[in-house]
């Protein structure tokens, strides 16, 4: 199963390479493996389009000890607090049309439906915190909670969770797409959001509840 998991998360990180989410190495993801008390989480500079399992490491999900494979990414502390809050999976990127909502907005605005879906809704932005530190990952593990799939922190990034890694690699995309589709809109005028009564038929969709 670990070995599994290895080739799953090395392929959703590839994928935000070929997206364009994730240029060489700015970037990370980790799933947790309950039954053997394992986090998989992407090695220390791994380039996304050359992602593969053996650049994955093994670390202990209660006690963060590295146990085999690369050195785990420097932000480890945060997927591990997400990991540990009952996320499944946990994602970071750079994503460049969500980091650029987050220092102009106090959130990646609710603009499209798949945001709700895959999402949970509106993304919001955290103030900065030095990336890597146990400040950066409590102040992940509390704004990704209930509903809340995405957030993004000022001056850094995009953070996506789910219950595996498909799901939040599902988030990601979706947020960046709607950060994307938000700043085009503003060219041209002052952008709709998503009426407020459908987000929780929206979410039911895409199986989040609150």
């Amino acid at each position: 199963m670990i070995e599994v998991l290895k080739q799953v998360v090395a392929a959703a990180y590839a994928a935000l390479g070929d997206a364009g989410i994730v240029l060489g190495a700015e970037g990370n993801a980790s799933v947790a493996d309950r039954s053997s008390g394992i986090a998989l989480v992407t090695g220390t500079g791994l380039h996304a389009r050359e992602a593969t399992s053996d650049g994955i490491a093994e670390v202990g999900l209660a006690d963060g000890e590295h146990r085999s494979g690369p050195e785990p990414t420097s932000e480890l502390p945060s997927h591990l607090a997400l990991l540990r809050a009952g996320h499944g999976a946990v994602i970071h990127s750079h994503a460049p049309h969500a980091t650029a909502v987050g220092l102009v907005l106090d959130e990646v605005p609710l603009v499209m439906a798949e945001q709700a879906v895959r999402a949970g809704g509106a993304a919001p932005v955290l103030p900065y915190v030095t990336p890597g530190t146990d400040d950066m990952a409590l102040s992940l593990a509390a704004a990704l909670r209930g509903p809340v799939r995405a957030t993004v922190i000022r001056n850094h990034g995009l953070f996506t969770v789910g219950p595996d890694v498909i799901s939040a690699l599902a988030a990601t995309l979706a947020t960046e797409e709607a950060a994307r589709v938000y700043l085009l809109a503003r060219g041209i005028g002052e952008p709709a959001t998503v009426p407020g009564h459908a987000v929780a038929t929206l979410r039911g969709l895409g199986g989040i509840t609150a």
